[in-house]
């Protein structure tokens, strides 16, 4: 974990998620990596150069102090949203019968070889 970011216990620090995101910072957008602990949020910058990759540390904030807002989203919402069960089973048989097709295919070209 990161040693550099202060913990009263260090050992009980663990590792929940981590994943890469792109950070908007100054109306510029920066590839970063998230690393989620358990006491932690922690941004870093990935430097990674043939064998040898490395992470920097860019900022860090205490799990305590974060406070989520949600805020209205401004994009276009469905007025009707879709039935995802149905979507499900159309794209379950658009696959089979793609499958099917696939199958069909591969026996008449090879019945018209023999």
């Amino acid at each position: 974990s990161f040693e550099v970011v202060p913990h009263q216990d260090q050992d009980k620090r663990h590792l929940i998620k981590n994943s890469f995101a792109v950070e908007l910072c100054k109306g510029s957008r920066k590839l970063r990596h998230l690393f989620l602990f358990n006491d932690v949020l922690v941004c870093a910058k990935y430097k990674g150069r043939g064998e040898k990759s490395t992470f920097h540390l860019d900022w860090f904030i205490p799990l305590c102090e974060v406070l989520i807002i949600e805020w209205p989203s401004s994009e276009p919402k469905e007025t009707k949203p879709a039935n995802l069960v149905s979507l499900k089973s159309a794209a379950s048989s658009l696959r089979d019968t793609i499958l099917q097709a696939e199958k069909d295919e591969k026996w008449n070209v090879k019945g018209k070889g023999a």
